[in-house]
């Protein structure tokens, strides 16, 4: 059972992950799959789902990585935008931290845009198309990082009541203030 929470909290950590730049999202969430599929034997775990979200994990860091730069080309910046969105990532994680991965590309972008048009709306404009593609990009980490902590609930047993009986299941929700569904399985515990 202690597996179980310490996966669950993976799992919790990388949904926060998806959206706050310091953390990497679904490669917590995938961890938390993997702890909790190795520690209960797989069972009922699909090897196809698992290299799924393996594969749309290495997605999402791709995202993090060239999204900016591809938002930026895609909503009609010029390459040197797309350039600067892409090497902002790197220099903004290098020099801002974790925030580096939102300030740089805009940085970027903006700095690109200038260079090549001396215009400074186009320059703007490249740095809201670079947000947009963050936001964008944020959007999709998201819905992968729901999907796999879906068949993480989908895979728990119900534990509150098969560990513990329905004494801790009283108690836990104040003596059957919160009434309790047929197979939610552990999301109990996280109430």
């Amino acid at each position: 059972m202690i597996w179980t929470i310490v996966s669950a909290l993976f799992i919790l950590t990388g949904i926060i992950g998806a959206v706050a730049p310091f953390l990497p999202g679904a490669p917590l969430v995938l961890g938390g799959l993997l702890l909790y599929g190795y520690t209960t034997d797989w069972v009922g775990f699909s090897g196809w789902a698992i290299g799924i979200f393996a594969g749309l994990t290495i997605f999402t860091l791709v995202i993090d990585v060239f999204g900016p730069a591809l938002g930026a080309r895609g909503l009609r910046a010029s390459r040197l935008a797309s350039i600067g969105a892409f090497i902002g990532v790197i220099l903004g994680v290098a020099l801002f931290g974790p925030l580096g991965i939102v300030i740089g590309p805009l940085l970027g972008a903006f700095a690109g845009e200038y260079y090549s048009s001396r215009n400074p709306q186009l320059a703007a404009q490249a740095a809201r198309s670079t947000f947009i593609a963050f936001v964008v990009g944020t959007a999709v980490k998201l819905g992968i990082v729901f999907a796999m902590a879906g068949y993480f609930i989908q895979h728990l047993p119900e534990y509150p009541a098969a560990c513990c009986g329905d004494e801790w299941l009283n108690i836990a929700f104040l003596r059957g203030a919160i009434p309790r569904q047929e197979g939610a399985g552990f999301i109990y515990l996280l109430l």
